[in-house]
């Protein structure tokens, strides 16, 4: 055996948090985005507009 069984576990359980923080991000990310392509248009934000509040 390579790994003994707890250090397996640990890695799944450290790669769901990571998915766990990387959607919340990505949820943050959208939200921003529409939030200010209904204030100023899409031709009007920036990616600088969209991350600067993040």
């Amino acid at each position: 055996m390579l790994f003994p069984d707890n250090s397996v576990n640990l890695k799944k359980t450290d790669w769901s948090l990571i998915m766990s923080k990387a959607e919340k991000t990505k949820k943050r990310i959208i939200q921003q985005a529409a939030d200010l392509f209904n204030q100023q248009g899409y031709a009007g934000a920036s990616m600088s507009d969209i991350l600067g509040d993040l």
